[in-house]
């Protein structure tokens, strides 16, 4: 009998768990670094991403382009300024396609793939920024 009571309360506090953790992360995605502050991003776009091995689907992820660097946000914020951007490429994985930035910082991780809605259109407005520097 205890444990029926215990799953039936399991089931009743499982919707406002999963809502709270979607909000946090929201939230924490769409908070801005104070570089950012005062400026009007050029191009945003909600998408998933991964990050070494830590994977996040749409709309967990949140990509702004700016006239001078880049910012990643997820449950972390990565700024990448143009010059930090060895290669862009998109590859095919299983599934879709992602768009693969290398870069030359050792203090984010060294695998993100951004799973864009549109990957070209991303790569070719990174490339275009990059190309001023």
């Amino acid at each position: 009998m205890f444990v029926i009571k215990y799953f039936m309360y399991l089931g009743f506090l499982a919707p406002p768990i999963v809502i709270g953790v979607f909000i946090y992360v929201i939230k924490t995605r769409n908070s801005l670094l104070d570089i950012e502050k005062n400026l009007t991003p050029l191009y945003i776009e909600d998408c998933g991403g991964r990050f070494n091995n830590y994977n996040l689907t749409v709309p967990f992820v949140r990509v702004k382009i700016y006239k001078d660097f880049i910012i990643i946000s997820y449950t972390k914020k990565i700024l990448l300024k143009y010059t930090d951007i060895k290669k862009i490429e998109v590859k095919r994985h299983i599934i879709s396609k992602g768009v693969h930035i290398y870069h030359n910082k050792n203090d984010i991780p060294k695998n993100i793939i951004i799973w864009a809605a549109n990957c070209e259109k991303l790569k070719n407005i990174i490339e275009s920024k990059k190309s001023y520097v």
